[in-house]
């Protein structure tokens, strides 16, 4: 979206949100714009436009666990494609809060409070109650490029990861037969209707509703806090499951994530708090061994070492902490908005109310032409 050939959508776009954020304000005066990041170039304009109203931008940002090639290698992307705009960020960790230095924040803009829903693992009253007591395995599937320094090939091709992807889901289904309930949770960004009829017709052989097809948004939390194994490869879900002692079983014998170890995030390293499985036979054994497994002392140990660096620190109270620095950065903020802003703010609130019904139908059409000017929008 920074391509230069899309300068004159980016000036549309830019003039399009300046009339939502102006119209929304009129409709509930706000006191900052909060959002999860500010690398989405639909939010790249909102610090300017919410500057002319004299309100800051703010994230409370939504990503967590870093991988060393993402730190050494996106991080620059970033700099120099979609360099902070943000007026104020809090972030999970100070691994996390280092990332986002290396991608041009000053450092006195970012505050380390922890992620705000992880806080739910610290509250049992909000888990869901389990339906029955069959053993159940959590697998975070993830698309066959995903998590690949190159973004989308390795050995073999545009499927980097698929034999070890197959060659999961094939044992997965081992356990399935042997009267596991197997619940599949894609990734968001997957294309979840394809991957459904691919592995629908997979599973057809296998006895009924002992494989579950979750949908891609659903709370990983309740996921994870409801099933006895959790298995993945490389996602941020197998390391929150570290929080609550679940046992995790991590997919490690393709050659391809060998070759590239020190760019991942190293599961393999951490055996012990993780079963690191290296040979694909091994999985079915490993995953119905994992079940009631208790950690040792020094086990714990090193999962807290490894969920305060990634993830920061997971006690219940991030929420508050994130609301409380949010809040006093907008105080701080609010005492230096300059004259030119407030008469903005009065002359916005002053206007009749038709002048904004008419500036929403007009935002709507701009928005469509928009999308059809540029085609990946459309997705």
């Amino acid at each position: 979206m920074a391509d230069p050939r899309y300068e004159r959508e980016r000036k549309r776009w830019a003039h399009a949100l300046n009339s939502i954020l102006r119209s929304e304000y009129r409709a509930w005066p706000f006191d900052a714009l909060v959002a999860p990041s500010d690398t989405f170039f639909y939010v790249r304009d909102a610090p300017e436009a919410c500057h002319q109203l004299g309100v800051p931008f703010v994230v409370i940002q939504k990503e967590t666990t870093i991988s060393d090639s993402t730190m050494n290698e996106h991080s620059k992307a970033v700099r120099r494609w979609a360099p902070p705009l943000a007026d104020w960020m809090t972030c999970c960790s100070k691994r996390n809060r280092e990332f986002w230095e290396r991608c041009g924040y000053d450092a006195e803009r970012v505050d380390v409070t922890g992620q705000p829903r992880f806080d739910y693992y610290r509250h049992p009253e909000l888990w869901p109650q389990r339906k029955d007591s069959q053993p159940t395995a959590l697998f975070f599937s993830y698309e066959l490029s995903a998590y690949h320094p190159s973004g989308a090939t390795g050995e073999h091709g545009a499927e980097a990861w698929g034999p070890l992807h197959r060659q999961t889901e094939d044992r997965l289904w081992q356990l399935a037969r042997r009267g596991w309930k197997i619940k599949i949770k894609p990734h968001p960004q997957q294309l979840c209707g394809e991957e459904h009829r691919r592995m629908e017709t997979a599973v057809r052989d296998l006895p009924k509703g002992s494989v579950e097809f979750v949908a891609a948004r659903a709370d990983a939390r309740e996921l994870i806090v409801t099933s006895d194994v959790v298995v993945g490869f490389q996602t941020t879900a197998l390391i929150e499951a570290l929080t609550l002692g679940r046992p995790v079983v991590y997919t490690g014998w393709d050659p391809e994530a060998h070759r590239l170890c020190e760019e991942l995030i190293p599961f393999p390293s951490w055996e012990g708090p993780v079963v690191v499985v290296s040979d694909p036979d091994d999985f079915v054994s490993a995953v119905e061994g994992a079940r009631g497994a208790c950690m040792s002392q020094t086990e714990a140990q090193a999962a807290d070492r490894i969920v305060d660096e990634y993830l920061g620190p997971i006690d219940g109270d991030a929420s508050r902490r994130a609301l409380e620095s949010t809040s006093a950065f907008i105080e701080r903020y609010s005492e230096s908005v300059c004259p030119a802003a407030l008469a903005r703010r009065s002359s916005l609130l002053s206007e009749p109310s038709w002048k904004h019904t008419s500036l929403r139908r007009g935002r709507r059409r701009l928005i469509e032409r928009i999308a059809k000017a540029v085609p990946s929008l459309r997705r």
